[in-house]
């Protein structure tokens, strides 16, 4: 990913939210910004994130307070939901030990972790923001993303997309920061952006035992949806899919959050466990990937293809039960956990 810091902007998102004035805990999540147009890929194709859950991450961040920290994870609850973990996961994540200085800040990296859907790093920063970041691999693959979520004392989380073909022994990266913001409390807007050098290499052992056979493909009228990868530890589930036939703004993904925020819209995702019981999710988001340099007529037919990938909160193993409602019409798909 050959981005420079200068092609990257801050949201729209963000800097609406940079105006909500919030008195709360030291602990409260105050930061909480994706970037929308990094590039995915050395051909220039780019992927767009819908606000989706991201706004709801931080509204219920302010209004949690204080997080508990778990004595063996570089995070809080909150920012492990965010990034689709439950606090039971938090034995999954990998101790991580490396540091860059530029520019008279520091970057730290905490700690990992990779699945067949993401790749979390865990960081700190003496500047206590945001940062504009790629993650690369020792083979060359520029990884998707981040998006981010940040505390007030610097501690955060960059969640990349999943690394292709993973060394089993563990995949060497090099996590590159090239900006990032200082004194971004309450929110990241309110800094101003600093840029270095900050290049920090180190190793993530992706799970492959999260991973079950893949739901049937199926249709909702004229939605076609094709599920890419479902699992999970029991602990957190996630299922990936892919709609074609209509743009993320003509669906408007509902979902039920884990921090007590509902959105509206006509795709209705939901997720049942072994007992019926259904679930919350922890963080969901869609994406169309674009080619900037494509015709307006190529980039509308591309917009109405939408991968999804969402992460509920688990209760063991069993199988699993997800439930689609577009427009009065229902796709089921289930699938085993262990």
């Amino acid at each position: 990913m050959n981005v420079t810091h200068d092609e990257i902007d801050q949201s729209e998102l963000a800097r609406r939210l940079a105006t909500i004035s919030i008195a709360g805990s030291d602990r409260v999540l105050s930061q909480t910004l994706a970037i929308y147009d990094a590039p995915t890929n050395k051909s220039g194709h780019r992927g767009w994130r819908r606000p989706g859950l991201l706004i709801a991450a931080v509204l219920a961040s302010l209004v949690a307070g204080s997080a508990a920290i778990a004595a063996s994870t570089p995070a809080s609850d909150v920012v492990l939901r965010f990034v689709g973990l439950a606090p039971k996961d938090s034995g999954h994540i990998q101790n991580v030990v490396g540091s860059a200085t530029s520019s008279g800040q520091t970057v730290q990296v905490l700690g990992a972790y990779g699945d067949a859907t993401r790749t979390v790093v865990f960081v700190h920063t003496t500047a206590g923001g945001p940062v504009w970041a790629t993650l690369t691999t020792d083979s060359g693959q520029n990884v998707s993303g981040p998006s981010q979520v940040w505390e007030q004392d610097g501690a955060g989380a960059l969640a990349f997309g999943p690394i292709a073909n993973p060394n089993p022994a563990g995949e060497g990266v090099t996590l590159h920061v090239m900006a990032l913001t200082v004194n971004g409390s309450p929110l990241a807007v309110n800094g101003h952006d600093l840029k270095g050098d900050w290049k920090i290499h180190f190793s993530v052992k992706v799970r492959t035992d999260s991973v079950t056979p893949t739901p049937a493909t199926g249709k909702l009228g004229d939605l076609a949806v094709t599920f890419r990868t479902a699992g999970g530890s029991g602990n957190s589930v996630f299922v990936s899919f892919e709609t074609a036939g209509a743009t993320s703004d003509e669906m408007k993904p509902f979902y039920c959050s884990a921090y007590g925020w509902c959105s509206t819209g006509k795709l209705h995702i939901q997720m049942f466990d072994p007992t019926g019981k259904e679930l919350k999710v922890l963080q969901g988001g869609g994406t169309s990937t674009i080619n900037k340099t494509d015709p307006p007529d190529v980039i509308a037919a591309k917009a109405r293809v939408v991968d999804f990938t969402t992460y509920w909160a688990g209760s063991g193993p069993g199988t699993y039960r997800m439930v689609l409602t577009y427009h009065g019409q229902q796709l089921a798909a289930t699938f085993a956990v262990s």
